[in-house]
């Protein structure tokens, strides 16, 4: 098995500093890493594990449509020992 990388797209949020609830956009992306034998097995792999417990992450907490779109893999290289 091969260790990857799945991301989410980039997504921004608004953390209310002001009164009125408004403030500065903090960007960022989703991670989660896995282990599959294809890219493919470790996208779906990644949106489901990212999908059971979404209070850490934030992604797939705003998305209404299909969840494993813009969701990227990479491969991990293996450590050197």
């Amino acid at each position: 098995m091969k260790h990857w990388l799945v991301l989410t797209p980039e997504y921004g949020e608004v953390i209310p500093v002001l009164d009125d609830g408004t403030g500065p956009m903090e960007y960022g992306r989703d991670a989660i890493e896995v282990e599959a034998d294809s890219k493919r097995d470790a996208i779906i792999m990644g949106v489901q594990l990212m999908r059971a417990n979404t209070r850490n992450y934030h992604w797939f907490r705003h998305v209404d449509g299909n969840p494993f779109v813009g969701i990227t893999a990479e491969l991990v290289p293996p450590m050197c020992s």
